[in-house]
């Protein structure tokens, strides 16, 4: 239980440096890392805490092997002889997830399917029964990863993926996941002190993180089911350690002043909605007004604007006006604020009238976004 383990930490394309400044704040300095995650070394009992804390991850990979294979053939002997019972009960409910990047297999649903008969016949060669499996991620999820003729195999200890939060029934139109949301006010260098206002909030994602990292409250304390719980490293007494740990370290006492508005009616009901699941209703200023009427405190503080950026073609001349009164909102009331733009149209962002100070990268989902910072002086 307290010998260290290789883990991969996935998390979206460019959120890695922030995902290392929350492996910081719990003590762990990553090995290696690529483009979607980070290798680090740590005990079964750290990786749960991880599951709760991290807020810019979407999983935690515990890896278990990792060979060579050529063909789809040397996958499955190989994958037969790892000692499944060794991790986990016959009687578990088994997902396979996959990625590759191999010449014989151009569909991971193939992949997850190869591997998947690979396991259930270990435990039907050497115990005689054969485990359920499926698609639910409820209990055992497997993952593999084949790059060319290297194959790792993990365990999921998070089962469902951790970028869903769990306080977002109501979700309103298309929002950013949780975990981007998080990962956005880790790049804008947000104190957790001063003042954060979300005009256009939508459903209140930004500014419910935003009161979640002020009051040091880890959002997924009320997750009931991850995927560490169905392994035999499973301790439920430190499980139930580290969740009162957690708890303690709530505190929401010295809380900054959080806003959010917007112009539909709709859009405030599911950020109140929202924030009530979440725990935070109390910490956050809604309002139902344009963005250009958001009340903005004195002193320092953060403004970040999340406005549509017009997928299809026509929407575009609308949004221009939109950008240019952005830039004039940002001028005459956010003085002496740090004013951020995230959108995923760098065309539009030029209405914005006032030079950038930083250009951050990101994807959200698919599309590729810029979290645009203006100093306002």
């Amino acid at each position: 239980m307290n010998s260290k383990e290789v883990f991969f930490i996935g998390c979206a394309p460019h959120v890695t440096p922030y995902l290392k400044q929350e492996l910081a704040e719990c003590n762990l300095i990553p090995f290696e890392e690529n483009y979607t995650g980070l290798f680090v070394k740590a005990t079964f009992q750290e990786a749960i805490m991880l599951n709760y804390k991290l807020i810019t991850a979407s999983r935690i990979l515990w890896l278990i092997d990792k060979f060579k294979a050529d063909d789809q053939k040397q996958l499955t002997q190989k994958l037969m002889r790892i000692r499944w019972s060794d991790y986990f009960s016959e009687k578990k409910y088994i997902t396979v997830t996959s990625q590759t990047n191999h010449p014989t297999i151009n569909n991971s649903m193939f992949l997850n399917q190869l591997c998947k008969d690979a396991v259930v016949d270990f435990f039907q060669k050497n115990y005689n029964t054969r485990p359920d499996s499926g698609p639910l991620r409820s209990e055992v999820v497997i993952h593999v990863h084949w790059q060319h003729d290297q194959v790792w195999v993990y365990l999921d200890t998070s089962g469902e993926q951790l970028n869903k939060h769990g306080y977002r029934q109501n979700p309103f139109k298309a929002p950013v996941q949780e975990n981007l949301a998080a990962a956005i006010l880790y790049a804008t260098g947000w104190d957790k002190k001063s003042s954060f206002i979300n005009p256009m909030c939508g459903s209140g994602t930004f500014a419910i993180e935003a009161a979640l990292m002020a009051g040091h409250c880890s959002p997924l304390l009320d997750r009931v089911n991850f995927g560490y719980m169905h392994l035999f490293n499973y301790d439920r007494k430190i499980h139930k350690q580290i969740k009162s740990k957690l708890e303690d370290e709530k505190d929401f006492t010295d809380m900054p002043t959080i806003v959010a508005t917007d112009n539909n009616g709709y859009a405030i009901k599911a950020t109140r909605e929202n924030a009530s699941r979440a725990g935070v209703e109390h910490y956050l200023e809604m309002e139902k007004c344009d963005f250009k009427e958001t009340n903005i405190p004195e002193g320092p503080g953060i403004v970040l604007v999340n406005p549509p950026y017009g997928e299809r073609l026509g929407e575009k001349e609308d949004l221009a006006a939109l950008y240019t009164s952005i830039g004039d909102f940002f001028k005459q009331k956010c003085k002496g604020k740090t004013g951020f733009i995230f959108t995923g149209e760098l065309e539009l962002a030029k209405k914005v009238g006032l030079r950038t100070s930083a250009r951050i990268p990101f994807f959200n989902g698919t599309i590729e976004c810029r979290l645009l910072k203006y100093d306002l002086y």
